[in-house]
């Protein structure tokens, strides 16, 4: 049996604590780009229908 030093321990958990943090803000990150995304692809309104053929003019791109 391995004798682990407190300190290892202290380390570890420490990792392991920043990891399971991390994937939390990364998931609501994600949440909110996906809330964003769905948002943007929402129904169309009248200003995305009249903005959508300026904005594809001034960069140069062809609006259909």
């Amino acid at each position: 049996m391995q004798i682990i030093s407190v300190s290892k321990i202290k380390k570890r958990l420490i990792e392991y604590l920043a990891v399971v943090r991390l994937k939390e803000v990364n998931a609501d990150k994600e949440a909110q780009d996906a809330a964003t995304i769905s948002a943007i692809a929402g129904e169309p309104t009248k200003q995305t229908e009249t903005v959508a053929p300026i904005e594809a003019e001034t960069t140069g791109l062809t609006f259909q």
